[in-house]
């Protein structure tokens, strides 16, 4: 069971400095809905992380790298996708319907 004042904690402390989730969703995602599934997992980062927080810095720092480290892995991680299919999927757009790129 989570103890529920450290999850009040959390929560305070990500309401108090969301604009830095909001800044880094800005930089590495280009649309809303992208923008929203980064900031879902920014916050699901930082919660897994939060335990291994120590007051040895600000909690602003250590947010805005878990942040950051969560935008650039997603986002070598899709594009590793999207290289791979123009790459390895050798598709002729007029055999189908739709094309990814």
């Amino acid at each position: 069971m989570v103890d529920m004042d450290k999850k009040s904690r959390f929560l305070e402390l990500i309401e108090q400095n969301q604009d830095i989730v909001h800044k880094i969703c800005a930089l590495y995602a280009w649309n809303a809905d992208d923008r929203k599934d980064l900031g879902q997992e920014i916050v699901c980062q930082l919660w897994k992380s939060y335990p291994s927080f120590r007051s040895d810095s600000a909690f602003t720092t250590w947010m805005y790298r878990v942040a950051l480290n969560t935008a650039v892995c997603q986002s070598m991680s899709e594009s590793m996708s999207a290289e791979y299919v123009r790459e390895y999927v050798r598709v002729n757009p007029y055999e189908i319907s739709f094309c990814f790129y």
